[in-house]
């Protein structure tokens, strides 16, 4: 992955830019994972917010653009994708944060804009410090050494249950299950989010049943918190019911509990492959 900055149109606007407020930018965005709901939150809050959008250049679609009034124009400001968790060359990122810009743009004004989104992240992450990056395990500082001695562990479950059913049964049979590996696939779900969000789905609902893997379900109170995070804004709340209703999910109630199953629909859109 990189920091390089791409050379690439965005249309209606000059650019693209990089400053030290788009690298102080890039270098929280490495080590506080901030979803689409996280950032317009925080932008929100920073005088001249318009909008967010997910634009294209070239060929590639942005994770988020935080669009901005100036004084005379509107500038953009690029967030790329941060899916490279073994941050091969130095950086989970695509590539670099970049701003745009319209109109008479003025430079301290952008700077004065990334500067207060930088320090609304950094105020985010010192109360959200579980949203960090975590290093490699086994990894250690430069110079630092691990000190081999006992430290409490305290063993918590992803979910509170998982649930397995004849049909779930039928489908870790009948697919291969291992080939769920959270890589995000092209498919017809829509928002890059959504299909980012089912990718991860099918990695963490598993259980052992027996000597094989299978496929399982988990309440839906439990899924509805990881989709928010997930799926960026209000939309968060409620893309569970929408793949439900298009078919990819399934919902049934458990000893009481409403509990969502992936469906054989959603394999097949994930493109994972039968025996």
């Amino acid at each position: 992955m990189s920091r390089e900055l791409i050379n690439a149109e965005l249309k209606g606007f000059d650019g693209p830019i990089a400053s030290d407020g788009t690298r102080a930018l890039h270098d929280i965005l490495d080590v506080f994972h901030a979803s689409g709901s996280i950032l317009e939150k925080v932008c929100s809050q920073i005088g001249g917010y318009l909008k967010q959008s997910r634009p294209i250049t070239g060929d590639y679609e942005w994770f988020w653009a935080q669009h901005f009034a100036l004084t005379s124009g509107e500038m953009a400001v690029l967030i790329p994708w941060f899916l490279d968790h073994e941050r091969k060359d130095g950086s989970h990122a695509d590539r670099a944060v970049a701003v745009y810009f319209s109109g008479n743009a003025k430079t301290s004004e952008i700077e004065a804009i990334l500067q207060k989104l930088v320090a609304g992240l950094k105020k985010l992450m010192t109360e959200n410090p579980a949203a960090q990056a975590k290093p490699a395990v086994g990894g250690t500082c430069a110079g630092n050494e691990e000190k081999n001695e006992e430290k409490k562990v305290t063993v918590k479950p992803f979910f509170s249950q998982l649930y397995v059913d004849e049909e779930l049964e039928r489908l870790s049979g009948a697919y291969q299950i291992w080939q769920c590996d959270g890589e995000q696939r092209l498919s017809t779900l829509g928002w890059a989010e959504v299909e980012c969000f089912a990718a991860k789905l099918l990695v963490l609902v598993r259980a052992s049943v027996g000597r094989k893997i299978s496929l399982a379900g988990v309440k839906k109170s439990e899924l509805e918190y990881m989709a928010e995070d997930a799926v960026v804004g209000t939309y968060g709340e409620w893309c569970l019911d929408d793949m439900i209703r298009d078919g990819f999910l399934r919902e049934r109630t458990v000893e009481g509990e409403a509990v969502i199953f992936p469906t054989e629909k959603l394999l097949k859109n994930q493109k994972i492959p039968k025996f």
